[in-house]
């Protein structure tokens, strides 16, 4: 029994042993990876619904008005510094009729923050 456990371990000495001393040839072993550039990305500006901004402007429209107005903005904003969009505002909850102003709306930067100003449209 004492033979078999010593004929184990020298073969795994001798297997061992062999696998450690490879060949010292440097052609096996994987070229270096090179460095590439990367283009610089320029990020994409995020869109962004303008139901907030109906939803903060409109409460004002209102109240300056006198009337229950309907605001109505194109469906999204670029949330970028300087973009523009303008809203129309009417003078019933149902939106029909010509809009009796129109708000400019400015964002102020990529977080969503806007200033915004009205102006009558004589209707």
């Amino acid at each position: 029994m004492m033979f078999a456990v010593v004929a184990v371990l020298l073969i795994a000495f001798v297997l061992f042993a062999v696998r450690s001393c490879g060949d010292d040839d440097k052609s096996a072993e994987p070229a270096e990876p090179k460095a590439t550039p990367t283009v610089e990305a320029s990020p994409t500006p995020r869109n962004q619904s303008t139901a907030y901004i109906v939803k903060r402007i409109k409460p004002r429209l209102d109240k300056i008005s006198g009337l229950d107005t309907k605001v109505t903005c194109p469906k999204t904003v670029k949330l970028v510094a300087k973009e523009k969009i303008t809203c129309d505002v009417f003078r019933t909850p149902d939106g029909k009729g010509d809009p009796i102003a129109l708000v400019t709306v400015t964002m102020r930067d990529k977080t969503g923050y806007f200033t915004w100003e009205s102006e009558s449209t004589g209707s």
